[in-house]
């Protein structure tokens, strides 16, 4: 099973973890009995780990661990969705930075960087201590506030990659980012500063004439991982309230397309 497989790896350094993990495979184990659609990604491993060592009690540790999960679960669906999401609000947020401009003049593309990042809540780049500090502060601000604290973490190393001069010495660099990795409470005052900026930016923002919705099992969601169409659709109603106003522009004049959206949706096309 992948996840007594990742286990073993989950910050064995760290002497807190590894007093915890039990308390982490169980945690997975809930949290993949609980969804079946996400059942367990790689990485998530990680996020149990942060949330073990927030907490005192594994019934909360589990029930925001489950919360942060389910609010950005398009992060780990079959064809990370959500990351598609993020990498195109990162680059709109990143864009004007010199070290952005100049790491991408070398070839190195955030999908090279973004996932080590994002599917692991920074494992990868941050300590376990500055993790904790940051996990507290999320107060369900999804993929924003992740979007924030990476920026605040490349802006603090943006200098070392400015003086990386070629792919392999940025991409070295990006790999050593835990050890120049700022304070938590450095780190939080600049991710407060762009957080405005990246709650700002949305994704429809760059498919206006379009939703990217697909269909998993029994469920119809959009690149979020939010259900869109069906019983759960966000409070409860049959169509999602934001996807009922695309879908009543979008088949307005062509009731042949909604009748097949609907065959669709319910698995019949």
């Amino acid at each position: 099973m992948q996840i007594d497989m990742d286990i073993p790896r989950t910050h064995s350094d760290e002497a807190h973890v590894r007093e915890q993990m039990g308390v982490i495979r169980s945690m997975l184990l809930q949290q993949a009995a609980e969804d079946e659609e996400l059942g367990y990604c790689q990485g998530m491993n990680l996020v149990a780990a942060t949330y073990a060592a927030t907490s005192k009690s594994h019934a909360d540790a589990y029930h925001q661990f489950h919360s942060f999960i389910q609010e950005v679960r398009g992060l780990w669906l079959p064809g990370f969705p959500l990351l598609e999401v993020a990498t195109v609000q990162f680059t709109e947020l990143a864009q004007d930075r010199s070290w952005f401009q100049h790491i991408t003049a070398c070839d190195v593309e955030p999908g090279m960087y973004l996932p080590q990042a994002l599917l692991t809540f920074f494992a990868t780049w941050l300590p376990l201590s500055t993790r904790v500090q940051c996990i507290k502060k999320l107060d369900g601000r999804g993929l924003p506030i992740l979007l924030s604290i990476t920026l605040a973490v490349l802006d603090h190393i943006g200098a070392e990659l400015l003086r990386a001069r070629d792919l392999e010495e940025i991409l070295t660099t990006l790999q050593d980012i835990k050890s120049m990795a700022p304070t938590a409470d450095v780190l939080w005052v600049s991710a407060e500063k762009v957080l405005p900026t990246a709650a700002a930016t949305k994704w429809c923002e760059h498919q206006p004439s379009s939703i990217r919705i697909v269909r998993r099992q029994s469920m119809v969601v959009d690149l979020e991982g939010r259900e869109v169409f069906g019983n759960n659709a966000e409070n409860g109603g049959w169509i999602g309230d934001s996807f009922l106003t695309w879908i009543n522009k979008e088949y307005e004049e062509c009731a042949q397309s909604g009748h097949n959206f609907f065959q669709w949706a319910w698995g019949q096309g």
